[in-house]
């Protein structure tokens, strides 16, 4: 979901880019070279476009209210690592530039999106409740959390922009840029994880606006993204397959021990814990963004789910609410209820975005800054 589309350049690393690229399209020769690459004009990570496509399913089947109830074990594990994630990609593609221009990106790619979604709350509470319903959502939507919003996965954008512009700031400090990196995971971790435990919006899940109290702990992320920018193995994991399973085991055994993470409800349970289940399940995702890769049709279906994560983010919550009431009022079984709900709410995003918003321009703009390609190949 990182400035979940525009933040896949990695400028200082363009032999990396064009390295990905050649191997992903040395898996087929019917693999186009920009089959897996967003259709726009900005140099694409394929990796990284499939560890967001997986990210962001991940996320609409978290926000699943029949999946939470039916089965709540496999929700937490989700939630122990779906939202650093993000943050963690969206410092991997972070690019640093002047404070001013950090600004102007980040409040077009974010800002724009997240207050497009607000004036759409507004009008359908005005609509509803009049005037006073219109003032209740705007003051909701200036507040920006998840528990002021109509659609709460939205929160995660403007702190997002925090985040950005705050790391932007701090890499101004002296010393060599690693260092200041490592410095803010560590102060991150530790302080953000503070917040979350004994700060006074612990479990308060009002927070402060902007969710300010969320960005040392999500800045902490998307530092360590940047770190691993540094890394060949970002794009090609070392023994992938093992470390799913490995992976996939340790959030089993955190979950089974009461480990949480939530941070639109700033809960946080045990810690040290819940956040090796954060690194872990990072891991997971970029282990199995390698796999992926190696099946050429997969991959491009991924890599575009990635390129697609913004709209994704931004409609799946409401449309995924109003798909799954008819299934439940049957009494339909819980399994068939969230893989009909889940499938059909990505399918009718992503043909809204390849028929519209990549065609039409007036709309297109809210969500991609750059005019993308009409369709994916």
């Amino acid at each position: 979901m990182g400035d979940l589309h525009i933040e896949t350049r990695s400028a200082s690393h363009p032999a990396r880019d064009a390295a990905c690229s050649r191997a992903l399209v040395s898996m087929s020769p019917r693999l186009k070279p920009d089959a897996v690459s967003l259709p726009a004009t900005a140099t694409r990570l394929p990796a990284i476009d499939i560890a967001k496509g997986i990210g962001i399913l991940f996320v609409v089947l978290g926000h699943n209210p029949v999946f939470r109830r039916s089965v709540h074990s496999l929700y937490e594990a989700v939630y122990l690592f779906h939202m650093p994630l993000f943050f963690f990609l969206s410092g991997v593609t972070f690019r640093p530039v002047t404070l001013r221009e950090t600004c102007r990106k980040r409040a077009r790619s974010l800002l724009v999106p997240y207050f497009a979604m607000g004036a759409l709350a507004v009008l359908i509470d005005c609509r509803g409740e009049g005037i006073p319903g219109a003032l209740s959502a705007l003051s909701g939507v200036l507040y920006a959390t998840g528990e002021t919003i109509r659609f709460p996965p939205l929160w995660f954008l403007p702190c997002l922009f925090l985040v950005a512009i705050t790391t932007a700031v701090l890499l101004r400090l002296p010393g060599p840029r690693t260092w200041v990196l490592v410095g803010i995971v560590v102060a991150g971790l530790v302080g953000g994880g503070a917040l979350l435990t004994i700060g006074p919006y612990a479990q308060d899940p009002m927070g402060l606006p902007w969710s300010i109290d969320l960005v040392p702990f999500s800045i902490a992320w998307f530092a360590v993204g940047m770190l691993a920018a540094k890394t060949p193995w970002l794009t090609r994991w070392p023994m992938a397959a093992l470390t799913v399973l490995a992976a996939a085991g340790v959030l089993a055994m955190l979950v089974v021990n009461g480990v949480s993470l939530d941070l639109n409800y700033r809960k946080l349970i045990d810690p040290m814990a819940a956040i090796a289940g954060a690194f872990a399940g990072i891991a997971m995702v970029m282990a199995l963004s390698t796999l992926i890769m190696r099946i050429a049709p997969v991959a491009r279906l991924f890599a575009y789910l990635g390129t697609a994560s913004l709209i994704l983010l931004m409609l799946h919550h409401p449309l995924q609410r109003k798909v799954l009431p008819p299934l439940v009022s049957r009494d339909m079984n819980a399994f068939v209820a969230v893989v009909i709900s889940f499938a059909s709410t990505v399918a009718l995003i992503c043909a809204l975005d390849q028929l519209v918003l990549r065609r039409v321009r007036l709309f297109g703009w809210f969500v991609y800054p750059r005019r993308p390609a009409a369709t994916y190949r």
